[in-house]
């Protein structure tokens, strides 16, 4: 997936949560507040060189971001798992951290915006958002 965020997911988590939109709202508002302290876990845990941390809080925020829909979020952490399992935490580490954190401020601005729009999504569940409308 390339896209940022698709409320694709948005629909699904409807279906499977009692009370939506208000449950699918409630998860996005904690993922929301949940990403800040889960993005800077993995700053601190690479600067801290410990790889079992960065790998630790890249799952943490890949499982959640997919959970929400945020798919550019999820793939970079993924991708930061694969690295520091297999090279540590090298420049290579460090630059894949920086577009994590990167993509997760475009994501917590989205979705942000999105959520004003938490009913009509998870009523209609279009495959990718687009910020812009």
């Amino acid at each position: 997936m390339s896209g940022l965020l698709t409320s694709a997911r948005w629909r699904e988590l409807a279906d499977d949560l009692p009370e939506s939109p208000d449950a699918v709202r409630a998860l996005v508002v904690a993922y929301l507040a949940l990403l800040p302290l889960r993005t800077l876990a993995l700053t601190r845990a690479l600067h801290a060189g410990d790889a079992v941390a960065v790998r630790t809080a890249a799952l943490s925020l890949h499982v959640g971001s997919a959970m929400v829909g945020a798919h550019l979020l999820a793939d970079r952490c993924h991708a930061v798992e694969r690295h520091v399992a297999a090279q540590g935490c090298d420049q290579d580490a460090a630059r894949s951290v920086e577009a994590a954190r990167d993509a997760a401020d475009a994501t917590g601005r989205v979705l942000v915006a999105l959520l004003r729009r938490c009913d009509e999504l998870v009523a209609h569940a279009p495959d990718g958002l687009d910020p812009a409308r």
